[in-house]
């Protein structure tokens, strides 16, 4: 109980705080996504949080009106449903600052893995739905790892799939070793772990293991992210990452609001998630 008041503190003075500072970018970026089209600039997602509640995530729109007709909430290098300005809106993550207020309302943390769609919660075993126990965050160690995840799917012509075969199980594993071992040490690591990714990706990988090490993650976890930076990928189970099976975990099955939403980031073929 203590440390969840501790992080919950933490999450209102540090969005709170980071809110004031960005406000004036997030109208600046909201000016220019309406003067591309003249449509409204902002957007509400339906995610997945704590316990398989779904909420309302918020989001600056870098995709056309009406790109969530199409079933597909991964993007891939080269999705004609992202404007050529929402493209450097994702880059610098710019996108996601909104969600500053899902974390003051409640309903996200600075540091949780990130929210999922309902379509891709129906998709977790008992064992992944830990990911449930925990609020789902602005950023996390996945978030880091697949930084530019568009990218990574080249000339792909199904990411959906790939996202599934190739990322989803590295995200998952990482999500759940943080729903099992996250504290206030590892939050605040995650963070700066976070802003490093922006000046350097290698280095960011190396802190990642490095945080990872500080914990005693299991090896073939550790060898995944590290791998990451040769281009590898390891489409192993959460027992072939190191992760046991805990007893299942009980949660409200998610239920759909009715409303116009825009398909997640990668937050993200990774979020969405973001």
């Amino acid at each position: 109980m203590h440390a969840r008041m501790t992080k919950r503190c933490f999450d209102i003075m540090a969005a709170g705080l980071l809110l004031i500072f960005v406000l004036p970018l997030i109208l600046l970026v909201a000016l220019a996504v309406f003067a591309q089209d003249r449509q409204w600039p902002f957007y509400v997602a339906t995610r997945v949080g704590l316990n398989g509640r779904p909420f309302r995530m918020y989001k600056i729109r870098s995709m056309i009106q009406g790109a969530d007709s199409v079933e597909c909430d991964i993007v891939g290098a080269g999705d004609r449903r992202v404007t050529p300005l929402g493209w450097r809106i994702r880059r610098y993550k710019l996108d996601e600052l909104p969600q500053l207020c899902n974390i003051l309302l409640g309903q996200m943390s600075m540091v949780g893995p990130r929210p999922n769609t309902p379509r891709h919660v129906e998709m977790l075993d008992e064992q992944e739905r830990e990911l449930l126990k925990v609020k789902p965050g602005l950023t996390d160690l996945s978030s880091v790892a697949f930084f530019q995840q568009a990218s990574l799917f080249g000339d792909s012509h199904d990411t959906e799939a790939d996202y599934l075969v190739r990322m989803r199980p590295l995200k998952t594993a990482l999500g759940v070793w943080y729903t099992r071992h996250g504290n206030s040490f590892s939050d605040v690591a995650v963070l700066l772990i976070t802003a490093l990714s922006f000046l350097h990706y290698h280095a960011s990988i190396k802190a990642i293991d490095w945080l990872l090490a500080a914990h005693a993650a299991p090896m073939p976890l550790r060898t995944a992210v590290q791998d990451l930076r040769l281009g590898k990928w390891h489409t192993k189970s959460l027992e072939e990452f190191g992760l046991c099976a805990l007893p299942p975990v009980n949660v409200v099955h998610p239920q759909t609001p009715a409303h116009h939403s825009e398909p997640a980031p990668a937050d993200q073929k990774m979020s969405q998630s973001a």
